[in-house]
C-alpha cells in the first residue's frame, strides 16, 4: 500500500509517500496504528485525545473520500490501494 502524505505528516516522515506491504486488505484503524506505530509523531495530527481517528483528518483511497461511512475505522481498505492522507489543519479565523 503506497500513501502520500500532506502538510505537517511530511515533515514527520522525512518524505511524501510511505509504503506498508500487505496482502489482504486493512481497516482504517489498523492502517493509522501501523502509521503511528512508524512514526509515533503523527499521533498528535491524526489521533484525538482519547486515541480515535480526528473527524478532521482526510484520507482517500485511489481518489475516493473513504470517511464518509458510519464507522470509518472499519472501513475496509484494498491491499494495493493508493492512499492519500491529509491531517487535521487549523486555519481561518
Amino acid at each position: 500500500m503506497q500513501i502520500t502524505l500532506y502538510a505537517n505528516l511530511r515533515q514527520i516522515a522525512g518524505q511524501r509517500t510511505v509504503a506498508f506491504d500487505w496482502h489482504e486488505p486493512v481497516t482504517v484503524e489498523e492502517l493509522i496504528a501501523k502509521i503511528v506505530s512508524r512514526y509515533p509523531a503523527m499521533a498528535e495530527a491524526l489521533l484525538t485525545e482519547d486515541g480515535r481517528l480526528s473527524e478532521h483528518v482526510r484520507i482517500f483511497a485511489d481518489g475516493r473520500d473513504i470517511l464518509t461511512a458510519a464507522e470509518p475505522e472499519s472501513v475496509l481498505l484494498p491491499a494495493q490501494a493508493r492512499i492519500d492522507l491529509f491531517p487535521a489543519i487549523a486555519g481561518g479565523q
